[in-house]
């Protein structure tokens, strides 16, 4: 017999819709794990790179099947040794300064070879472990995670032009790395950069909301919680992207589903609707 199901809806509304306050000195960013991120780049042992397109927002994130559109693509994977790979990997994050991968904006890129931008997926192996890099040559950082957390943004700077020569020798193919590397903003300009987050006067408030369904096997197993899922909500109040921040595999796809057919009040600023992040925790209990 099956366990009597209840589901909680918690709604965190504006966590995210408005930007957060700068960490203390002691403090390390969400998104930014320096150590980690040198541990796994210490002795790679090979490296796959590819020409990186599609919705380049979050690319560690988990949007589910509704979502699966609005994920991260590759295409034209090159291989090459760890002689190579370690070299990459030191042009990349020796002495570098490793801040926040959340702090990097979104971007669309064509996946149509014809209207590429020079933005690179790098694939670092070590063992069973992979580990991923986007060079956005246009912006001048490298953002790096794993399948599904962020380690940390770096702005390449003058290393750019090692990594982008390095590359050009690798894919000798590619006509965009024939060209000159693209001039990345230095200084002030970089340092305005500030993801997506906005601050809004209104945060966006659900008008429309469908329960998820609570999972059949996590009902079997005992499992429950709360799933994180982070939402953009458009100017127009639909849901625009949303994906799990964390939660149970068995549990995020029902909430994720749900969430997607939402109807949401957007956000204001200065008296205008604005799209605009914000948490949606959602809680499956077993009674």
């Amino acid at each position: 017999m099956n366990p009597p199901v209840k589901l909680v809806f918690a709604l965190a509304l504006g966590a995210l819709a408005i930007a957060a306050a700068p960490p203390r000195r002691d403090e390390t960013p969400s998104g930014c794990d320096p150590v980690e991120l040198n541990l796994r780049l210490e002795h790679v042992q090979s490296v796959d790179i590819s020409r990186a397109c599609g919705n380049i927002s979050w690319p560690w994130a988990y949007r589910g099947q509704v979502g699966r559109e609005l994920t991260m693509r590759s295409y034209g994977r090159h291989h090459a040794d760890s002689t190579f790979a370690r070299r990459l990997a030191a042009f990349l994050i020796e002495d570098a300064r490793i801040d926040t991968a959340t702090e990097v904006p979104s971007t669309r890129v064509e996946c149509d070879p014809s209207a590429a931008k020079p933005m690179y997926l790098l694939e670092f192996h070590a063992g069973k472990q992979s580990t991923y890099a986007v060079v956005w040559f246009e912006l001048g950082v490298a953002l790096f995670f794993d399948a599904e957390v962020p380690l940390g943004m770096e702005p390449m700077g003058d290393r750019a032009d090692s990594v982008w020569t390095a590359l050009a020798q690798l894919l000798d193919d590619d006509p965009l790395l024939r060209k000159e590397p693209p001039q990345a903003p230095t200084g002030a300009a970089l340092a305005k950069l500030h993801g997506d987050d906005v601050q809004v006067d209104v945060v966006p408030d659900p008008i429309e909301t469908v329960a998820p369904k609570f999972p059949f096997t996590a009902q079997e197993l005992g499992i429950e919680g709360l799933v994180m899922v982070r939402v953009k909500v458009g100017a127009d109040g639909s849901v625009q992207d949303a994906l799990v921040i964390h939660g149970h595999r068995l549990l995020r796809d029902e909430a994720l589903k749900a969430v997607w057919k939402w109807r949401f009040a957007p956000a204001e600023r200065h008296g205008e609707r604005v799209a605009a992040w914000v948490a949606v925790p959602v809680r499956f209990t077993l009674e």
